[in-house]
């Protein structure tokens, strides 16, 4: 049986002139080579991202010193997009600091309406390279529970968010008319990592702004940089992004600094449209499915699952390309129609050429397991893999009895300095 579902990079040198808004536009033929996968073939994943917003901020990567990363506010000028928040948002923010001195990291929320808003804050994290060092582990899968093996920042940020952790204690944010209010204030040294995810919910129009300074900010000294207008520095070495439909030429991804269109990707692995379940073939088995697949390298399968940045500055990426920050929810519905029990592993691979980079991905998969009664029990494992590497050891092995059907749903939040893309391999035994 053929078994098929139905269903970081460099960025721009030109200083922005003002914000760009881009529709939606259907994923583009590759520029450069798309690279085959190695044995056994890898399928499309297929699924979908959601609508939440997610304000990205991750241009420039190295920071030279204070300024606006990235501003919804309303405000006249070239640093703010204009665009305001109601409902779900989430904000990540990846920077590192190259000023030559300590640099905090501010978001802030601004209610520029005649009434008052309440913003709900969900789960949260910010982590530094200093309260997040990087380990190296080999490639083997580790069981990790309480988050011991992560490794940077990104990684950390990821496996908080996943756990549903909370760096801001409180539970809620109400803004005055007119008022400006700091959600987080992050320090990180120089030559030191700082990665930063929430989770929002808000009542009512609100804008957001993401800022660097020289000190904590107040929201006082958060209003005055956010009217000063000046952004960030960007680093004359970064290169243009290639536009969306571009041909020909050196594929260019850019840093994301915008809103993109997407918070999670939602995909379900099924065999039979009938009842919506994945049907154990005979005998052994082995099937691969791309998991963010990107423009110009989806592992052969053309499913591109990047976000589009719906709203952009003028020199930053069109698409947010790694997917940093974005949740995957897969969810595996494993059906026995035979008359033998069955065991069936989840194994997380980096299929490709190897490359120069020491590690692909460093993160932190979950993996829900629904018994017969309906109890859930959570696996959370700990993945560290270079480029070309097959996982060694199973994410879980899920036995299905003759005649049952076994639900699974896999889950991680694509970490920041992973480089996609990756697979999940299912094996039956």
């Amino acid at each position: 049986m053929d078994v098929r579902p139905t269903a970081s990079s460099p960025s721009a040198s030109r200083q922005p002139a003002g914000p760009v808004a881009t529709a939606k536009a259907p994923p583009a033929p590759s520029l450069a080579s798309d690279r085959l996968a190695t044995a056994p073939i890898i399928l499309p994943l297929g699924g979908r991202m959601n609508a939440v917003p997610m304000l990205n901020a991750n241009h420039p990567e190295m920071v030279q010193g204070p300024g606006i990363s990235l501003s919804t506010l309303p405000l006249a000028g070239p640093g703010h997009l204009g665009k305001a928040l109601n409902g779900s948002f989430e904000v990540f923010v990846h920077h590192n600091n190259q000023s030559g001195r300590d640099l905090y990291q501010t978001v802030v929320l601004h209610n520029p309406g005649p009434k008052p808003v309440t913003v709900h804050i969900g789960p949260s994290a910010s982590f530094t390279s200093d309260s997040a060092r990087y380990r190296d582990r080999g490639p083997k899968a580790g069981l990790d529970p309480r988050g011991q093996f992560v490794s940077g920042p990104g990684d950390a940020t990821a496996s908080a968010l996943l756990r549903g952790d909370r760096a801001i204690s409180a539970e809620h944010l109400v803004l005055a008319p007119g008022e400006f209010k700091v959600l987080h204030t992050k320090r990180f040294g120089t030559g030191k990592e700082v990665t930063s995810q929430y989770r929002l919910v808000s009542e009512g129009p609100v804008h957001a702004a993401v800022l660097v300074e020289r000190q904590a900010s107040t929201a006082a000294s958060a209003e005055a940089t956010l009217r000063q207008g000046k952004l960030l520095v960007r680093n004359p070495a970064d290169k243009p992004p290639t536009p969306p439909g571009g041909k020909g030429g050196e594929l260019v991804y850019g840093r994301a600094s915008g809103v993109q269109e997407g918070a999670r990707y939602e995909a379900s692995l099924r065999t039979d449209a009938q009842d919506g379940t994945f049907t154990l073939p005979h005998g052994r088995f082995e099937r691969s499915y791309v998991l963010n697949g990107q423009r110009g390298n989806s592992l052969g399968t053309g499913d591109v699952q990047v976000a589009d940045l719906s709203l952009r500055y003028p020199d930053a990426a069109y698409q947010a390309h790694g997917n940093y920050g974005v949740e995957y929810r897969i969810q595996v519905p494993l059906a026995n129609r035979g008359e033998s029990p069955r065991e069936v592993a989840l194994y997380f691979d980096s299929p490709g050429k190897p490359d120069k980079l020491s590690r692909a991905f460093r993160g932190t998969v979950a993996v829900d397991l629904t018994d017969a009664q309906g109890q859930v029990t959570t696996r959370y494992v700990h993945v560290s893999q270079k480029r070309g590497e097959r996982g060694d050891a199973p994410l879980a092995t899920i036995s299905v009895p003759p005649g049952e059907i076994r639900s699974v749903q896999v889950r991680l939040v694509y970490p920041a300095n992973a480089t996609p893309p990756h697979a999940l391999r299912l094996q039956g035994l």
